[in-house]
């Protein structure tokens, strides 16, 4: 199946929520060649409500062999009206587009675990180890600035609590901005 083909638009309520959902779509669309696991695999774009979050990956039929699992970028539609700036969305998407990554080659047990972990103890270490990890990897393809941009975009959107185990799960801006320097594209 081509992978770019298997990038569908989901739940398109309006003209002007198609056009922020194909901007979307095209950010990760040019973030795929960086994910060469991705390939081949059925990868769609869908949305969701929360007051916490504006980006979410999940993969979807976990029990499946990872060829057969459908692998999911949620955006919030909330960011349609107030979106990030491109870099900074272009590197969630990053962020995003690493777990699935991980999603990809993890097996069952380990994906229902990992997916349980978030369930049970949303602010515990291997939560943390697993949103550090996708941090990096977005670090590792030069968009550690952009994360920092997101974060400072993030924060002030969402409840101050949010933030709080936010700063504690994440790369925070100040450490993306001295550990990583900006680096040359």
């Amino acid at each position: 199946m081509n992978t770019v083909a298997a990038l569908m638009l989901l739940l398109v309520p309006s003209a002007g929520a198609e056009t922020c959902l194909s901007r979307v779509a095209a950010q990760v669309t040019s973030l795929r060649a960086s994910f060469p696991r991705l390939d081949g695999l059925n990868l769609v774009l869908e949305t969701f409500d929360s007051r916490e979050d504006f980006y979410r990956a999940r993969p979807r039929y976990a029990w499946r062999p990872p060829r057969e699992r459908v692998y999911a970028v949620l955006v919030n539609m909330a960011v349609c009206e107030d979106p990030p700036p491109p870099e900074a969305e272009k590197a969630i998407l990053a962020h995003e587009l690493a777990h699935l990554d991980a999603y990809s080659v993890m097996g069952r047990r380990a994906l229902l675990g990992l997916g349980w972990e978030y369930l049970v103890r949303p602010g515990g270490s291997a939560v943390e180890a697993f949103e550090k990890e996708a941090d990096d990897a977005a670090v590792r393809l030069g968009h550690a600035q952009g994360l920092a941009a997101y974060r400072e975009w993030l924060f002030p959107r969402i409840p101050t609590k949010a933030a709080a185990l936010k700063r504690r799960l994440y790369r925070t801006p100040e450490e993306l901005r001295s550990k990583f320097p900006k680096m040359p594209l």
